[in-house]
């Protein structure tokens, strides 16, 4: 026996609902966590990770890009949901999907006018995106500065999300520092 109801503009509270064939609504509301055995149009299983970086003085060395080895080992990722491996040239993720990719670089120095720059790569190919606002006056106590980046990539399982930084403005020693970090997560 198959039932069809069409309400419009009321509000139905249903307790207990069982269908063999397909339910339709614009939307339900609650937290899902008694559904089961839906396929299709779900989200990802969680997948997330979070690394601080090693310091590092030689950021501003460069005015090519150069690869930086200052990511700690799996064991060092400060959250790892989902089996993310780590070595110190980058983070590999875990399988197959749409990723956030997000990073913020903590940098100090007393080069005046000092500025650098920052990429995410990809299996140590650098990507288009790029980092630029670390500009340090090093003048009047302001000898500190910090550049975000967050991006979206379409990653294969085991490519490797890494870093490469370059002197954008003046030279001279500028130190990433330890507090500077790396997230990635899984949205599809």
């Amino acid at each position: 026996m198959a039932t069809e109801i069409n309400l419009e503009n009321d509000d139905v509270t249903v307790n207990t609902l069982t269908a063999t064939g397909n339910i339709t609504a614009n939307a339900f509301e609650g937290d899902g966590s008694l559904l089961t055995g839906i396929s299709g149009g779900g989200s990802a299983t969680l997948e997330a990770c979070k690394a601080f970086l090693s310091a590092d003085s030689t950021v501003n060395d460069s005015t090519n890009f150069t690869d930086k080895n200052v990511f700690p080992n799996t064991a060092g990722l400060d959250i790892n949901i989902g089996s993310f491996t780590s070595a110190s040239d980058g983070i590999d993720v875990p399988s197959t999907g749409l990723y956030i990719v997000m990073g913020n670089m903590v940098y100090s120095s007393t080069v005046v006018r000092a500025n650098p720059e920052w990429r995410f790569t990809i299996n140590g190919t650098g990507q288009s995106e790029s980092s630029r606002s670390a500009y340090i006056r090093s003048g009047s106590g302001h000898n500190s500065s910090s550049a975000s980046l967050t991006t979206i990539y379409n990653l294969n399982a085991g490519q490797r999300i890494g870093l490469e930084f370059r002197q954008e403005g003046a030279a001279g020693t500028v130190d990433l520092e330890n507090t500077s970090h790396v997230a990635i997560y899984r949205i599809a």
